[in-house]
């Protein structure tokens, strides 16, 4: 059996066998491509047979360094949020999700977001309430951006609907310990204080 002297040479007659000039260049392309990765691997394992020692070495550095890195890596579950952020929760009792996003929650997101420095907001309606948060620049701190929603907010409630429960503005934290859920109670039945009783 015989053995061809160079190992390249199937690829040099696929190059040759090419017709077109642009399947040509993307074939060259890629078989030199192979050639210089073969070579890089080849000389990088030659080298690694004659200095065994130096291989060694390498490892150990890498190994004490990963090591000691790892040990001073600080670890914190939940990290401090530093930007500043507000949620507006808006109460209607009874009021259906679509409905919510309409007539309150889309008011909300308009007037809110006439913030200065507000970067992104987020916003949910569920059943007889919506949530709306408002995240802005790391520039505009907790205070400066907590007055100018609750200022907005505030303006907004001429434009609700009659009946609306003025909304809430809290300091937003998403690494705080947040509600599971949101519970409203309605029946034409009961009047407001014996909702609320029964709610709480």
């Amino acid at each position: 059996m015989s053995v061809s002297g160079d190992p390249l040479a199937g690829e040099n007659a696929d190059c040759k066998n090419l017709g077109t000039p642009q399947q040509s260049n993307r074939v060259v392309a890629e078989i030199t491509a192979r050639r210089v990765f073969r070579f890089g691997i080849h000389r990088m394992i030659r080298t690694a047979l004659k200095n065994p020692y130096l291989v060694i070495v390498h490892v150990l550095i890498v190994a004490v360094i990963g090591t000691v890195s790892l040990a001073r890596i600080p670890a914190d579950l939940l990290p401090t949020f530093t930007t500043s952020a507000a949620q507006i929760v808006c109460f209607y009792p009874g009021m259906p999700p679509e409905v919510m996003e309409q007539d309150i929650m889309s008011r909300l997101q308009r007037w809110t977001g006439q913030s200065s420095g507000i970067e992104h907001q987020e916003a949910k309606a569920m059943q007889g309430v919506c949530v709306v948060k408002d995240f802005f620049h790391p520039n505009i701190s907790q205070s400066e951006a907590l007055s100018q929603v609750s200022m907005y907010a505030m303006s907004d409630m001429f434009y609700l609907p009659p009946g609306t429960i003025p909304p809430m503005v809290m300091p937003f934290d998403p690494t705080a310990s947040v509600p599971l859920c949101l519970v409203s109670v309605s029946n034409p039945d009961m009047t407001d204080s014996e909702l609320y009783d029964v709610a709480y």
